[in-house]
């Protein structure tokens, strides 16, 4: 009984914990999104044809960008096509914010270490060019607080499992009314 009171009490508990840690998570995704667009650092400038060595981490998005007007053909040295690519923007990219330039696509790299981006195949020479690095915020206070409350969850499922078994597997001897039968005789 006790361990069926103590999984009962850990899975309301748990429950209430990773609900609001769900709640606290989304609120600060919301509030991050809001300024992501603005986080944006220009980790390299030149000028076509070149070729850009860099460190780039795995949690970071890069943007390419283009002078306006100018086509440069982009490759990620190593793009396996899977997760680590150079993603052309051909439709749905939305506008750069940066003032003169267009958005040629974005770089995603899972395997952070030094990358080689070659720029090539402007006929004209010059366009300038720019990467641009976002950093994707980790939210580890508040993914750590579901996991805890996930991980309550199941813990208490275990305790109240383990406690309706051993409340219907125990077996209670009943007791028997002994009757008390005085001896004759020895008084």
């Amino acid at each position: 009984m006790t361990l069926v009171a103590a999984g009962l009490i850990g899975i309301v508990l748990s429950i209430l914990l990773t609900m609001s840690s769900v709640d606290n998570l989304f609120t600060e995704v919301a509030d991050t999104t809001d300024s992501f667009e603005e986080s944006g650092v220009v980790i390299w400038e030149g000028s076509s044809p070149a070729t850009f060595e860099g460190d780039l981490l795995a949690m970071s998005i890069y943007q390419v960008l283009i002078e306006d007007g100018r086509q440069v053909d982009v490759e990620l040295i190593g793009d396996d096509g899977e997760t680590n690519t150079f993603t052309p923007c051909e439709v749905g990219c939305s506008a750069s914010e940066d003032p003169g330039y267009y958005l040629a696509g974005t770089i995603l790299v899972s395997d952070g270490g030094i990358w080689k981006i070659r720029f090539s195949g402007d006929v004209v020479g010059d366009s300038d060019l720019r990467i641009k690095e976002y950093k994707v915020p980790f939210f580890a206070e508040e993914s750590a607080s579901v996991l805890f409350g996930v991980g309550g969850c199941c813990i208490s499922i275990v305790f109240l499992v383990a406690g309706v078994i051993v409340g219907f597997s125990s077996k209670r001897e009943k007791v028997q009314p002994v009757e008390w039968v005085q001896a004759s005789g020895n008084n």
